[in-house]
């Protein structure tokens, strides 16, 4: 039988930055203080402190600190719009990993001309015999050069980190596999207790990430992420036996380990896990809401409910507390915008439930959780339609740039696609969903106006769009005389196996509303 090849062991990554601070996240295969020491751009040592993770075995060796707030002996703040490096070890010597921070500005005044975030998810390298793709491994190894030259700042991991049903050999739901990694007396995931399910997931997050260069694209830039359904299992949430007691424990353990790995980087570990994981953060003049869209999503058969009131109310609160930033991002690890809503409404009938189509937002059953979300949409583009407003997505294992038209002639939303990063499967299935996006025209639902959905026209010889290939996104941000520009951009593989862009759109127009004089806070 197959296994997965690679095994992360010790590791860093870098979680949210501020200004001032910075949240770290270690993985250590062994109990230990460890020593956490800051250096410059240039590798001289800045200052050094200790941490003693938590000594809670259920969080597989994972814990997430502050700098300097958590680290013993450190009295250096970090400086704004600054490079460090960072290092952490095991005492007394064996290095868990070495990372960088990228620190925001604090304003408009020391805000850089021009920066990036990269978007990406589906990391899902793997054979039915356990081994990476040579795409798959190529691209994540050589797309850190490309991110440096586009001064990338932060990466929006925007779902599908780790998947426990791919590949099928390998899935914790394929008996002849689980029966190899079941705990004593268990013949199915589905009996396992929280904890053992928590465990399970662990060791996923070991294997899938044990690749090298998704690693360290962890540890080189601020990653936030946030879960999807592969995370959990394909399309979880979409069919009502998701929200019974026979799936409680799967749920729940999935999603402590989704904490452990992912989430705890941006949210910490206050307490027990929060029951959403949706977070925020900003970047100069950018402000990114990040959506949870797997946690809380229900469906009784009759209507499917993606998201709950209060995290509708934050994403509220989140547009109207940041009027005075240059770009606002709005994370959808499922876009809003992707497939005709005639197809969506044949999923149940023509898959049952719980498949693909009845997994997306235009199915009857959703129509009232997108209709919610999309009238705020047209609410902020009515009120500040100089403040432009971009939507970031992942999922549908194809790239593409769209911009949502309002019937009434509110401002336009644009959205971007990224997807897959690794996930290198038929490329009937890519070009099958690049095509349904092709096809879809219009959003029409109730207490907004339709919604006309186009494909975004690129620049010179940099045009694909959809890209039904291993991509990822980039949303490019220049900043002149207090306004903000931006492109959005998606990346490939050429034929030599060589990251490039394969599609720029214009630049796209946003001026900052009350102009240069409105500058505001950063800090977050």
């Amino acid at each position: 039988m197959a296994h997965f090849e690679s095994e992360l062991d010790d590791s860093v990554g870098t979680g949210w930055v501020r200004p001032h601070a910075a949240r770290l996240w270690v993985r250590s295969a062994k109990a230990g203080r460890l020593r956490v020491r800051l250096l410059d751009s240039n590798g001289q040592l800045l200052d050094e402190g200790t941490f003693d993770p938590p000594t809670d075995e259920a969080l597989d060796g994972t814990a997430t600190f502050r700098w300097p707030d958590d680290v013993d002996g450190a009295t250096t703040a970090l400086e704004p719009a600054h490079t460090y490096d960072y290092e952490v070890f095991r005492e007394p010597d064996a290095l868990l990993g070495r990372g960088r921070l990228l620190t925001p500005p604090l304003g408009w005044d020391d805000c850089p001309e021009r920066f990036a975030i990269a978007v990406a998810s589906c990391h899902q390298p793997f054979g039915d015999d356990g081994s990476a793709s040579t795409k798959a491994r190529r691209l994540v190894e050589k797309v850190h050069e490309v991110l440096d030259s586009h001064d990338v700042k932060a990466v929006v991991l925007c779902g599908d980190q780790v998947y426990n049903d791919q590949p099928a050999a390998l899935s914790l739901f394929d008996d002849e596999y689980f029966a190899q990694v079941a705990p004593p007396g268990r013949s199915s995931i589905l009996e396992c207790t929280r904890e053992e399910v928590r465990a399970l997931v662990q060791d996923r997050y070991r294997a899938f990430w044990g690749l090298d260069g998704f690693q360290r694209l962890q540890s080189r830039w601020a990653c936030y992420p946030i879960p999807d359904d592969h995370d959990l299992v394909d399309n979880f949430g979409s069919a009502p036996e998701h929200a019974s007691e026979t799936w409680r424990a799967f749920r729940e353990g999935a999603l402590d380990a989704c904490h452990d790995y992912q989430t705890s980087r941006v949210l910490g570990r206050h307490g027990d896990r929060p029951e959403s994981l949706h977070h925020s953060f900003a970047w100069g003049p950018l402000r990114v809401f990040t959506m949870d869209l797997r946690s809380e999503k229900t469906s009784d058969g009759e209507v499917c409910s993606i998201y709950s009131d209060h995290q509708l109310a934050e994403v509220e609160r989140f547009l109207h507390g940041n009027e005075d930033a240059g770009l606002l991002a709005l994370v959808l690890s499922v876009p809003i915008a992707h497939i005709p809503e005639w197809l969506s409404a044949i999923g149940k009938p023509l898959e049952g439930e719980g498949g693909d189509l009845a997994d997306r937002w235009g199915q009857p059953a959703a129509r009232r959780s997108r209709d919610r979300l999309m009238a705020l949409l047209h609410e902020h583009r009515e009120r500040r339609p100089w403040q432009p407003l971009v939507l970031l997505g992942g999922d549908v294992h194809m790239g593409a740039v769209s911009e949502l038209r309002w019937a009434d002639g509110a401002a336009s939303i644009h959205q971007l696609i990224s997807s897959p990063l690794t996930n290198d499967e038929a490329a009937v299935f890519q070009h099958g969903s690049a095509l349904a996006h092709e096809a879809l025209q219009t959003i029409d639902g109730e207490g907004y106006p339709r919604c006309d959905v186009r494909l975004l026209p690129g620049t010179a010889a940099l045009e694909r769009n959809p890209v039904p290939a291993l991509n990822v996104g980039i949303v490019e941000v220049s900043v002149r005389e207090g306004r903000c520009f931006f492109r959005l951009q998606l990346l490939a593989l050429n034929d030599e196996g060589e990251p490039v862009l394969v599609y720029e759109s214009a630049e796209l127009p946003g001026p900052m509303g009350g102009g240069p004089e409105a500058r505001g806070d950063y800090t977050d």
